[in-house]
């Protein structure tokens, strides 16, 4: 007999109740892009923990060749063609 307030869950579930989140992958989006010279992209930074969850990154120090890129992921194309990357 369980009450209103108790559950059975797997092992792995409870593990991720218990154990303390930890930032462990950060994903840029998007992943690439092509745009023209002197134009503007906005890139995102997601992250996850070790249990795949989305989690807070906490400030993120953006930094680029070939343009700039502000502190919020606005990036800036320079005015000659070519690759850049974050």
């Amino acid at each position: 007999m369980t009450s209103d307030d108790v559950f059975i869950i797997k092992a792995s579930e409870a593990e991720k109740h218990i154990q303390p989140t930890v930032l462990k992958q950060i994903i840029i989006k998007p992943a690439s892009v092509q745009i023209k010279p002197k134009t503007k992209q906005t890139f995102l930074a997601k992250g996850l923990d070790q249990f795949g969850r989305e989690i807070e990154t906490g400030p993120v120090q953006w930094s680029t060749a070939g343009g700039d890129i502000t502190e919020n992921g606005v990036f800036s194309a320079g005015s000659d063609e070519g690759n850049s990357s974050l």
